[in-house]
C-alpha cells in the first residue's frame, strides 16, 4: 500500500485520467464502428432485438388469455427485464464468440492505441446510459 505521500496530487491525477490533454487519434470514431462489426456486436444487437419482439408478443398475446388478473405492473416488469438485458447481450457479444467448437473469448486487438481504447469505453458508457434513459423514460 503507497503512503500518502507518495500518492499523486489530484491535479496530476487529473491530467492522467484526461490523458495529458491529447486529442484522440484520427479515425478513432471510425475504428471503434470496425472493432464492433468485427467482433459481430451488430449481429448479437439484431438477434437480441429479435428476440424482445417475439418475447413482447407472446407475452400481448398470453397474458391477457390467462385464466386470472395479473397486476399491471407485471407488463412493465417484463418490458423492463428484456430492456436491461440488451446491454448484457451487447457486453457478452463483445467480448464472447459462438463458434463451431462453442463459446469462445473474442482475440483482442492488442495494439491498440490508448484513443481507441477511450472511445471504446466512451462508448460502452454512452450505451448504457441510452438504456438507463430508456428504462427511467418507460417507468416515468
Amino acid at each position: 500500500q503507497k503512503k500518502p505521500e507518495h500518492r499523486p496530487a489530484a491535479r496530476e491525477l487529473a491530467r492522467r485520467l484526461a490523458g495529458g490533454g491529447e486529442a484522440l487519434p484520427d479515425g478513432a470514431v471510425e475504428s471503434f464502428f470496425a472493432e464492433l462489426k468485427r467482433r459481430r456486436v451488430y449481429k448479437v444487437g439484431a438477434a437480441y432485438g429479435a428476440f424482445i419482439l417475439v418475447v413482447l408478443a407472446f407475452v400481448d398475446a398470453a397474458l391477457p388469455a390467462l385464466p386470472f388478473d395479473l397486476p399491471d405492473w407485471v407488463d412493465s416488469a417484463i418490458v423492463l427485464a428484456t430492456l436491461a438485458g440488451l446491454p448484457v447481450a451487447l457486453v457478452l457479444g463483445w467480448f464472447y464468440d459462438i463458434t463451431e467448437s462453442g463459446l469462445q473469448r473474442t482475440i483482442s486487438a492488442s495494439e491498440m492505441p490508448r484513443g481507441y481504447k477511450v472511445i471504446m469505453g466512451v462508448g460502452v458508457i454512452v450505451l448504457l446510459g441510452t438504456t438507463g434513459l430508456l428504462v427511467w423514460l418507460f417507468l416515468g
